[in-house]
């Protein structure tokens, strides 16, 4: 990472000349010692410091600057390490010749020995650091920002070391806040906001956009002229600019640029630039980042990724690499934005004015953060990561081998675990202090675990097998413990908190537990305690005594029933509670509880009744609590008429008749399937309402306000679904963007619409008694982006014409609307989706003239059949939905859409499959036309298409593109997903595929049951999770040949997998098959007969089958010869007795976890040209084998040959 892509690119010419004189003036005096430079944050102050040091440097008059950032905490040896870091010293070559020493010296060093060794190198860096600031000149310049160090604390450190003489001729350059009043004097120079002149000229120089002058006004006056907020709006505005979305248009992020949502305009700014970035992961990540600065100040960049990952916001789990690059390009992201500045010494700050806004997100960073590293530390308390960075699978302390028993931070993938035993790594790592292993496979903790008295964070995260964790209870020092998605962890011993006194976050998410055994006295310093989707959890222990509490999250508990304390108040600092998806009946009372401010309880479908709530609240959500009715009318309301926090309401699917008294704060009202609710109170106070949903309250028919006109901040009205005859008059709503009506059949007419120039989404599809449309009115919607008329069967006269001013329009569905004649459309308009009226056209598809950039076109309803050579030469269109497919012709489709809809099936294409897609490789491997399949989703659920591939995928891609080089132009990859019965036209679509992956299919036993014919050019098959296969071939008839062209063959996690092969089998099948992989089929037992060797085969895996006993079913196994097989790996297979065949040619062997294995070889002796062999916990010995290049054993005795 460069130090350069932190600097603020402004030009010189912008800052005040006679600023730049006066520090010119005075940084030539040699008498002046100290120079001050202050101002309000933002203001320029550290970009005006580098830029006059490098000039005074270019001019001879320094040597060179250091740079000392007083947002961080010094001791002496960070001190001189970062000094002697800026001067070069600690790469001297005398310097690495002094530290080298020997593997066998280094592991002799007793801690006493190493010890002073480190102060005789500290020693010797304060007397090179002494020396060299006697023979030159240098500016050491003091950057106050953030403080949380004294200046003179620094100053006092420096004498402890430097001559006397020596400090005599260091100059020093303070950074200060305006507010601030340090403890050095010297020569003040105020450092302001930039003129108007040079804050446009920055502006326009970051925003590369044309934006309208009035606009540039507002930013200008709301900037004050600090930098620093002009930089981070005019990035988020160019960022836009160059990637528009639905979301955020310019139009759009011009008017949020001059709304005024907070007094101070600075701080507005940065929230803008907040609230403008493209994804919920890089506002996570930039609000938790504002949290963890705002108490610890700085951090290096490698740590703050580190820090993203734990808490879960980077993803990728089973690839820290893949997390690693993430984070990178969201640190880059924010760095270019202005959002987050870097440092010489690689530590990244925030502005000063970034800090100070508040997040008000729905949730928070509550419900987004794992762990709460940024919360439950306060100030000072934060012992950091330390300098981390990545290598090997892992994320550790900076350190050679030799000193591997010193590191302090360690982040570690499971896979790495599976190549070298834990014990191994973690063996002697007295020193660790933080600890992430993500998907580890074993099933207990390591035993070495136990001796990390040091460690205070413990993250276990996707132990899938972990079945036993008791010896973390010694673990006294822990802070942080995580142990999440252990699907096989039942229970949790009793005195496992005994000793964890300073426990202040626990994380068992996605555990098994039926109950948690109290630890309430063991750990009363717990602040996060996170229990979410524990499907079995029955019980809570009692909360009682956990004072310090903030978070409490029960969510997708399905089980849990009741909360032992009917009382919260005593909980003072509880700040979220999430008990959503349990079947609490009762909620505590928290009357008393100031701080808190959002309570979830979606789906609690037995909870009846609320007691009063505090007047912190902001947000409530009780969505889906099927059996709430009322509020208790006095207490509720009287509780919330006098809060002034409450912002949003969720009530969706509850049995309430009318919504409770709301109060002037509210945002967000969500009523949704409200199915009681028949009239809707008025609305006059609440003039900050922002969100009305009331869709799906089936009996809801008439509004008690005549006009929403007072509504002034109102963006989405939603009625959808209702019985509603009379919509309010809306004339005047200006800033009204969606307005949704679909479903509502007693409508008879619109609402007046005049003044609404914002409006983005009309959907009135379904509004059978509509009989008109107000066009004149459509005509001024010039931002109309989304409109659906659909069923809209009674339009009399329905004029389209108003459609060819629709310059913004992107999706358009007339389906069911009796249109005589195609509407017109825009000169210009890029339509991005289209469904054409089945009362418009025939079986021909509809001249699409200026609307080439069509990509959704939904032809269901119309009379359109096949793939039309027409729709195919639509070059951007991505989804094509069609009534019926009888055929496909391959050869004429030059340009197939992303996503195909008919006759019960859903394709998508997912791009090419090729080697870069799981890890970056130098050979030129193939690619293929990727194909995702699945049933066509049903009606009010959301289809499911994972981008995030699971890692058997991951592993899958790779085998496909680097084991089948080379491949025909027409072979294809098929994902096939979620079937429980195949539709008749699902062979149209197999005899076309190369490849193939069956995931999640439960429709299936056999591949046999395909069809030969259907499979007959298959190559690659996966199985995946198809629970209901017992064999993969199964046929009577001896001369139907299956598989024949099949070369790869993958599969994993089938449990009632019996065999491989039953029934009357040709000879010939599978005689092509070149890569096996067997993983987790429980119930197999061997797999090849005798009969069916498959004689090519080159590559062998088996993992995780419990019951296997054998691999080849042969009398005489010595007689029987895999002569091409190169590669065989053998793990975790506890009954595994024999392999049953020779392999003459094998080059790599790799046993692990086969206690049962007798012999590797029948003919006693290993191949002579293997080149790599692993054993692990197996009983062996090896005599000399001729060539071998690589050798692991562990755990090993007498092999019997």
């Amino acid at each position: 990472m460069a130090i350069e892509d932190g600097i603020m690119p402004v030009p010189v010419a912008v800052v005040e000349e006679t600023v730049q004189e006066l520090i010119w003036n005075l940084l030539c005096d040699e008498k002046v010692r100290v120079i001050i430079l202050h101002g309000e944050a933002g203001s320029g102050k550290t970009w005006m410091a580098r830029v006059m040091s490098e000039y005074a440097i270019d001019e001879g008059i320094f040597d060179g600057a250091l740079w000392l950032y007083l947002n961080k905490l010094y001791n002496e040896m960070s001190l001189v390490h970062s000094i002697a870091s800026q001067l070069s010293l600690l790469c001297s070559g005398d310097e690495l010749e002094d530290e080298e020493y020997n593997e066998e010296e280094m592991n002799k060093m007793e801690e006493a020995e190493q010890k002073k060794r480190e102060e005789e190198l500290q020693e010797k860096l304060k007397q090179k650091i002494s020396e060299l600031l006697g023979r030159k000149k240098y500016l050491l310049i003091l950057d106050d920002e953030g403080s949380k160090m004294a200046e003179k604390r620094i100053i006092d450190k420096l004498n402890s070391f430097i001559h006397p003489i020596q400090m005599k001729s260091l100059r020093f350059l303070v950074i200060r806040r305006k507010s601030d009043s340090g403890e050095i004097t010297g020569e003040l120079i105020e450092v302001g906001g930039l003129s108007k002149t040079e804050s446009l000229s920055l502006f326009e120089t970051r925003a590369k956009v044309q934006v309208p002058d009035l606009v540039k006004q507002d930013i200008w006056e709301k900037s004050n002229g600090l930098p620093a907020a002009i930089i981070v709006i005019a990035e988020a505005l160019r960022y836009i600019a160059q990637h528009s979305s639905n979301e955020w248009t310019l139009e759009k992020a011009f008017e949020r640029a001059c709304k005024k949502v907070d007094d101070d305009g600075v701080k507005d700014l940065f929230r803008c630039g907040y609230d403008m970035l493209p994804s919920s992961e890089l506002k996570n990540c930039c609000w938790y980042s504002s949290q963890l600065f705002e108490k610890h100040g700085g951090i290096h960049y490698n740590e703050l990724i580190a820090c993203w990952m734990m808490e879960g916001y980077l993803g990728f789990t089973d690839c820290l690499k893949k997390g690693y690059m993430k984070g990178h390009s969201f640190l880059m992201e924010f760095i270019d934005r202005g959002m987050l500045k870097i440092q010489e010494d690689n530590i990244i700050t925030m502005e000063k004015k970034a800090l100070e806004v508040i997040d008000d997100r729905v949730r928070g960073i509550g419900s987004t953060a794992k762990l709460g590293l940024a919360n439950i530390y306060d100030e000072g308390e934060w012992n950091s990561l330390g300098k981390i960075a990545l290598a090997d699978g892992m994320m550790k302390t900076v350190c050679n081998r030799k000193s591997w028993e010193m590191l302090s931070t360690l982040l570690i993938d499971g896979n790495k675990l599976s190549e070298v035993s834990p014990e191994t790594i973690f063996h002697n790592l007295k020193e660790l202090k933080v600890l992430a292993i993500f998907q580890p496979r074993f099933r207990s903790v390591p035993l070495s675990l136990s001796n990390m008295e040091k460690l205070e964070v413990l993250l276990l995260r996707g132990c899938e097998m972990l079945e036993e964790v008791q010896i973390i209870s010694n673990l006294k020092a822990l802070t942080v413990l995580e142990i999440s998605d252990g699907s096989s962890l039942m229970k949790i011993g009793f005195n496992i908190f005994d000793n964890m006194t300073n426990l202040r976050s626990l994380n068992l998410s996605r555990v098994q537990i039926t109950s948690l055994d109290s630890p309430t006295k063991q750990c009363p310093a717990l602040r996060w305690l996170i229990l979410k989707d524990c499907s079995s959890l029955k019980a809570l222990p009692s909360l009682c005594h956990f004072k310090n509490l903030e978070v409490i999250d029960t969510s997708g508990a399905t089980k849990l029933e009741s909360i032992s304390e009917a009382n919260f108040n005593p909980l003072s600092k509880l700040q979220l509670i999430d008990f959503s998806q349990t079947k609490i009946s009762t909620f505590p009372f928290v009357k008393d509880l100031s701080k808190l401010n959002q309570i979830f309880l979606c789906n609690c479908e037995c909870l009846a009744r609320l007691p009063s709530l505090p007047h912190s609240i902001k947000t409530l959500d009780l969505s889906g609590c099927i059996s709430f009715s009322e509020f208790r009318r006095t207490k509720f309301e009287r509780s919330v008429q006098q809060q002034d926090e409450l912002k949003m309401l969720v009530l969706s699917r509850t049995l309430i008749n009318e919504p409770p008294f709301l109060t002037r704060s509210l945002c967000s009202l969500i009523l949704n399937g409200c199915e009681k609710i028949s009239q809707f109170p008025p609305t006059s106070a609440l003039k900050n309402l922002e969100l009305i949903d009331l869709s799906n309250a089936k009996n809801l028919d008439k509004f008690v306000d005549q006009s929403l006109s007072h509504l002034m901040h109102l963006r989405v009205l939603n009625l959808s679904n209702t019985k509603i005859k009379n919509v309010p008059s809306l004339s005047g709503v200006g800033n009204l963007c969606q307005l949704l009506l679909a479903g509502c059949q007693n409508l008879c007419q619109l609402p007046q619409m005049d003044g609404l120039s914002k409006i983005e989404i009309l959907d009135i599809s379904g509004c059978k008694a509509l009989t008109g449309i107000p066009t004149q009115s459509l005509k001024f919607f010039s931002r109309l982006q989304q409109l659906n008329l659909s069923g809209t069967s009674n339009l009399k006269d329905f004029d389209t014409s108003f459609l060819k001013n629709m310059s913004s329009l992107q999706i358009v569905n007339l389906s069911g609307v009796p249109v005589k004649v195609y509407p017109p459309m825009a000169k210009h308009l890029s339509v991005s989706q289209l469904s054409p009226s089945s009362s418009s056209v025939s079986s021909q598809v509809p001249t699409l003239g200026t609307v080439s950039e069509n990509e959704v076109l939904d032809s269901s309803e119309s009379h359109i059949q096949g793939i039309p050579h027409e729709i195919l030469e639509l070059n951007s269109l991505k989804i094509l939905t069609l009534s019926k497919l009888e055929d496909i012709e391959w050869g004429k489709i030059k340009c197939l859409p992303e996503e195909i809809h008919f006759d019960g099936l859903s394709i998508f294409k997912l791009g090419d499959v090729h080697a870069d897609t799981y890890e970056p490789l130098t050979s030129n491997y193939a690619s293929y036309p990727h194909f995702y399949i699945c049933p066509v989703k049903e009606e009010g659920k959301e289809e499911l298409i994972h981008c995030d591939r699971e890692p058997f995928v991951w592993d899958m891609y790779y085998y496909l593109t680097t084991h089948t080089p080379h491949h025909e132009t027409d072979d294809r990859f098929f994902e096939i997903h979620g079937f429980h019965s195949f539709p008749d036209s699902f062979n149209i679509i197999l005899k076309f595929a190369s490849y193939i992956l069956f995931n999640d299919t439960k429709s299936l036993s056999s591949l046999s049951e395909l069809g030969a014919d259907n499979i007959k050019g298959m190559k690659g098959c996966w199985f995946d999770r198809c629970n209901n296969m017992q064999t993969i071939l199964h046929e009577e008839e001896k001369e139907a040949r299956f598989g024949e062209n099949l070369e790869i063959l993958w599969i994993s996690n089938l449990p009632h997998l019996e065999t491989i092969y039953k029934g009357n089998l040709h000879y010939k099948v599978m005689q092509n098959l070149k890569c096996l992989f067997l993983d987790c089929c429980s119930m197999l037992k061997n797999i090849f007969p005798s009969s069916l060797l498959p004689e090519n085969l080159e590559i062998l895996e088996i993992r995780f089958c419990d019951k296997l006993q054998t691999v080849f079913e042969h009398e005489k196994p010595a007689e029987l010869l895999l002569k091409k097989l190169r590669s065989l790996h053998l793990f975790e297979l506890p009954e595994l007795k024999s392999i049953g065949c020779g392999f003459p040619s094998l080059k790599c062997l790799k046993v692990e976890q086969c206690p049962m294995l007798s012999k590797i070889c029948p003919s006693m002796q290993l191949p002579l040209d293997l080149e790599v062999l692993e054993v692990k916990s197996y009983p062996s010995s090896i005599t000399d084998v001729k060539g071998l290049e690589m050798v692991t054993m562990s755990t090993t005795n007498a092999l019997e040959d």
